[in-house]
């Protein structure tokens, strides 16, 4: 009996110590864990591509949204063009890499940090800064005002889980969890092979 209740004072110490940093670890451990799984089950490209579509409007072309997935995924900078200026913006993740789960989690929260300040389809300097912590000016109604953005993948680095990286930016951790399970229908979808092309085709 003794040692039953110094196992169920052990384990409630346990928890009371580090439950809360687990479970702030593991708010996205199964939807990320679920992606990564099924994102095996493909070819590399063809997983990064369908992901990727779902970046697109916002990540001006599917291919910019693509090529920013996979240098947040390997951590090799990349350099976006603006379309609208011509200018170039030289993007290099400040984490080493990571599972493309995890990349897309970091380009989820950067989006709707984005959001939150009425940018739907972000310059290549905007997605920088979100994704690695910079300023920029914003039109308002009492004028310009600065918005500083926090950068998710620099709260990354530090170490931070995801959710905290949420609540630092201010966004809905929930939000971008279900737009990962929506993702995950999309890699759910089967490969179309040539002999069904060809079927269709007769």
């Amino acid at each position: 009996m003794a040692r039953q209740i110094y196992f169920v004072c052990l384990y409630c110490t346990l928890s009371l110590f580090a439950g809360p940093a687990v479970a702030a670890q593991d708010s996205f451990a199964a939807v990320v864990q679920a992606m990564d799984r099924l994102a095996a089950k493909l070819d590399r490209n063809e997983a990064s591509a369908r992901l990727s579509k779902k970046f697109h409007p916002f990540i001006v072309s599917q291919e910019s949204a693509e090529s920013l997935l996979n240098s947040v995924r390997y951590g090799k900078a990349i350099a976006l063009t603006n379309p609208a200026s011509g200018t170039v913006e030289r993007i290099a993740p400040q984490t080493k890499p990571m599972s493309l789960a995890n990349a897309y989690v970091a380009l989820s929260l950067a989006k709707l940090d984005l959001a939150q300040y009425g940018v739907s389809q972000p310059t290549p300097a905007q997605l920088k800064w979100a994704l690695n912590g910079g300023k920029f000016s914003q039109a308002h109604l009492s004028g310009e005002r600065e918005i500083r953005l926090k950068g998710v993948l620099k709260l990354r680095a530090q170490g931070r889980s995801w959710d905290a990286i949420a609540k630092l930016i201010g966004v809905q951790a929930d939000v971008a969890r279900y737009d990962m399970l929506a993702a995950n229908f999309v890699l759910k979808k089967p490969v179309a092979t040539h002999s069904y092309a060809a079927i269709k085709a007769f």
